[in-house]
């Protein structure tokens, strides 16, 4: 009878023992650093460690095997300054007129101004003439350097998956290297994997040895235009140039992550890999990025390594997530006062039954329409100007977008509607930049067009 009584106990007890757990605050972490490697235009299909059976990404599927990977993770816009400023700033970036980007980041409190008011040493290097001083990037920064983003092979690394040294990867090692007695905030920015899909060797070729064609030589942004006309087999030499230059760009993050390794400061540094958008081929009729707001433009990457220090988080978040929730993710790992912490990754890990709508915008160049679009749960809703037609898919069966539910579904798109029209929680409008005549001529270098 005894024994019969004492196993009920003994798991009341053990019960009682895990909400006490559970019911304790998180761990407070003091002096970690902070690394946030961004690859530019880097879709979230085209990495090996998220399905894709070609070796595109080989340095971050083994060096981040241990972080948290996002499986639904979105930007807030398919263009760079739009999406970063949203990153940097925790906030939904403005509407305007082009996704060409014609504001300027400021009177903003970004990641690298909080940061450094906490005494954090602060460096951000950019290979993409977007993040640049003219479009406010350098705020909060102690040191801001733009680095060419041309193609430069460097040595390889030993004992890597193919990590190569670039002098854009001995810059940032370099200042990581640097003696200092506060903990850092670094920001490296690389051009690749966006175009040109020009990447050296022994990437160059890898993944398509016996191509023979000249499609590569042409400027893709030709396609919007009707200039040019791509076949289907050069529309998949395009995407296999492209993935040979994703291969290029982990290996210089490989050479990075494989340093903060090799120094031995991966326990106390909170490590977070992503792409500010992705990148099309044809998926919706349209070729790169900035002009829809379908998953391949939208849906990148995401990992987070977190520090010895915090509990053990999950290894894979499978609901959709926004980039704009970093900024309240690093205030709460550092736990730095005075910051709004809701949407923090920190707090959806360990509810993770509790996702929040994540939402985005654009306006499309060429066409000159405003989109927006909201994601909650399995369902997409795409708004195009108001009095449109409004797109609805459901992605758990249709992920490639190709089927619009919404005459199906009035009552989910009435549902999502007012979430989609929301406001608030905005970058407010910036003055548009001074753009010189460098810097004019680095983005008509990749295609952008810009008068």
């Amino acid at each position: 009878m005894k024994a019969r009584i004492a196993i009920p106990a003994l798991l009341a007890v053990a019960t009682l023992a895990v909400l006490a757990i559970q019911r304790q605050p998180p761990p407070i972490c003091t002096d970690l650093n902070v690394a946030l490697i961004v690859l530019d235009a880097d879709g979230v299909r085209h990495l090996s460690g998220y399905g894709n059976p070609r070796p595109t990404t080989p340095n971050i599927d083994r060096i981040l095997a241990g972080a948290t990977r996002f499986e639904r993770a979105y930007a807030q816009a398919p263009a760079t300054v739009k999406s970063m400023s949203s990153l940097l700033t925790g906030k939904y970036a403005p509407s305007v007129e082009s996704t060409e980007e014609p504001f300027k980041l400021e009177n903003e409190r970004t990641l690298a101004m909080l940061l450094e008011g906490a005494g954090y040493r602060t460096a951000a290097f950019s290979q993409n003439p977007w993040i640049s001083r003219t479009f406010g990037f350098a705020n909060g920064f102690q040191t801001f350097a733009e680095i060419s983003g041309e193609p430069v092979p460097g040595r390889p690394l030993p004992n890597t998956a193919g990590a190569i040294e670039t002098p854009f990867t001995k810059a940032v090692t370099s200042w990581i290297d640097e003696p200092a007695k506060v903990p850092f905030f670094l920001y490296a920015h690389l051009l690749a994997p966006h175009s040109p899909y020009t990447p050296p060797k022994p990437f160059a070729g890898s993944f398509d040895p016996n191509y023979a064609g000249k499609v590569r030589d042409f400027d893709v942004y030709a396609t919007e235009t009707g200039k040019l006309v791509l076949t289907a087999e050069e529309i998949a030499d395009l995407r296999l140039a492209y993935e040979e230059n994703l291969a290029y760009a982990d290996a210089q993050a490989g050479a990075i992550l494989h340093h903060l390794d090799d120094l031995g400061l991966f326990d106390d540094t909170l490590i977070i890999l992503t792409g500010d958008h992705g990148e099309a081929f044809f998926e919706h009729g349209r070729m790169m990025h900035g002009t829809t707001l379908y998953d391949e433009m939208l849906r990148v990457p995401l990992f987070i390594h977190w520090p010895a220090c915090l509990a053990t988080m999950p290894a894979r978040y499978p609901h959709p997530a926004e980039l704009r929730q970093l900024y309240a993710t690093i205030a709460d790992a550092l736990d730095i006062a005075g910051t709004d912490r809701s949407g923090s990754f920190l707090a959806a890990l360990r509810t993770p039954d509790a996702p929040q709508p994540v939402r985005a915008d654009a306006s499309d160049p060429f066409t000159h329409r405003h989109m927006r679009m909201v994601v909650r749960g399995g369902f997409k809703l795409i708004e195009t100007d108001p009095g449109e037609e409004e797109e609805l898919y459901d992605l758990s069966e249709d992920p490639r977008e190709l089927h619009n539910i919404a005459g199906r579904r009035p009552d989910l798109v009435a549902e999502l509607r007012p979430i989609l029209q929301a406001s608030g929680d905005e970058i407010g409008s910036g003055e548009v930049p001074e753009i010189d005549a460098a810097t004019r001529e680095k983005l008509r270098g990749l295609g952008y067009q810009i008068p």
